[in-house]
């Protein structure tokens, strides 16, 4: 990613009311759309500790200031939107109409380049937003369809496409992606590596809406989200709160939409158990089959990628996958688990770390140095279920050690 925890100050999340954990806590979504440069979902602050503000509605990114340092930008709702990118009225006209909307600009980068932007009108900050051209991605896939050349370059000119029926755009929310009716959602998105699933983003959207964390979550994609949700799942929908196309909605009206979902995602809940179970998941281990194979390696065995830990297990079936994570290397020294054993692994949970990672440019690209940073690395347990058949019979099993693999 682009940044990392240790280029926002304490002192800026303090006056949010805000810690650094609750920045790495965090929904995915919400994790990578800030430290990849991009602006996160709409948050209402309750705890904010400035003088004669206690309460704040805004989004939040990091960018660079004209000294190259990055900083954390808090980016409010404005009365007024400042056309900071020298617009034209017929330009402006376009994108205050009904929807999301983009022009084309050139304008001058960090380094006083010109170069072709695309610019938009936040409608939930009522702020006009710019993109470089060449670093706006589209979709690999949108509900399990591949897009075609052709569709890609739409997205990225700002035009809608077609997927199934359904009309989809480039968005400044924090996914990238919206319909563009403002109605229609998607069940899954996948941008290169990276897929975000209907359902997942709900239970994320669930925990920044249980008053746990000290900030809410409560932007237009939020509410579009759980209205989607249940408008699937129930043809009841005279309860939803239907504010026409108005872009945030108060945290009373979020709560009872999300009250109205629970019975949809208690069902869903149990339909994804279901769908586990039958993966060789069950209620007591996050993942349990065969150990067939372990070791260290580029995370996903890509290049680019940081070194990681993997366990490789193979269920019933024949059918193998891996499972991720620096802390599996202790969690399996300790359970002393041998290739050929059943184990069972656990998530526990994270906790906050400091340790070396790629220097990165403004562009994502690795300078060649290393820095230290703050991060949330997950620990596990790992349990053997049933040793392999030449343990039981008596056979001696050694482990080595060898340049931090087990083999």
């Amino acid at each position: 990613m682009q940044f990392s925890i240790n280029d926002i100050n304490p002192k800026q999340l303090e006056y949010l009311g805000i810690k650094k954990k609750d920045i790495l806590n965090l929904p995915p979504r919400e994790y990578t759309a800030l430290f990849s440069g991009k602006r996160t979902g709409l948050f209402h602050f309750k705890n904010m500790t400035l003088p004669g503000l206690s309460e704040l509605d805004a989004k939040l990114s990091i960018k660079k200031k004209e000294d190259g340092t990055p900083t954390l930008f808090v980016h409010p709702i404005r009365n007024t939107a400042k056309n900071s990118f020298d617009l034209s009225q017929e330009q402006m006209d376009k994108l205050s109409a009904e929807g999301t909307n983009w022009v084309g600009k050139k304008l001058t980068n960090e380094k006083g380049q010109e170069e072709d932007y695309l610019v938009t009108l936040d409608k939930e900050t009522n702020e006009y937003v710019a993109f470089q051209k060449k670093t706006i991605k589209a979709p690999d896939e949108i509900n399990g369809q591949k897009l075609n050349d052709d569709q890609k370059k739409n997205f990225i000119e700002g035009n809608n496409i077609d997927i199934d029926g359904e009309q989809f755009q480039l968005s400044p929310n924090e996914i990238g992606i919206e319909g563009s009716d403002g109605n229609t959602y998607f069940k899954s998105v996948k941008f290169n590596d990276v897929k975000y699933n209907r359902d997942e983003l709900l239970f994320d959207l669930a925990i920044m809406m249980s008053g746990a964390a000290p900030w809410l979550l409560i932007g237009k994609s939020a509410v579009t989200l759980v209205k989607g949700f249940i408008n699937q799942a129930s043809n009841n929908k005279s309860n939803v709160p239907e504010k026409g196309r108005q872009n945030s909605y108060s945290e009373a009206e979020l709560r009872t939409a999300a009250e109205i979902a629970k019975p949809q995602i208690e069902m869903a809940i149990k339909s994804d158990k279901a769908n586990l179970k039958e993966k060789d998941i069950d209620n007591e281990w996050g993942a349990k089959g065969t150990l067939v194979d372990y070791g260290r390696d580029n995370y996903k065995f890509k290049k680019e990628n940081e070194k990681s830990f993997y366990l490789k297990l193979e269920n019933e079936q024949g059918q193998s996958r891996e499972i991720w994570g620096t802390d599996l290397s202790r969690a399996l020294d300790e359970s002393n688990a041998k290739k050929g054993d059943q184990i069972g692994i656990k998530y526990l949970g994270s906790k906050l770390i400091r340790t070396k990672a790629k220097e990165r440019d403004a562009n994502g690209n690795p300078t060649g140095k290393y820095e230290t940073i703050e991060a949330k690395r997950n620990t596990f347990q790992v349990q053997t279920l049933k040793v392999s058949q030449k343990q039981s019979a008596g056979q001696e099993h050694s482990v080595q050690k060898k340049s931090g693999m087990r083999r």
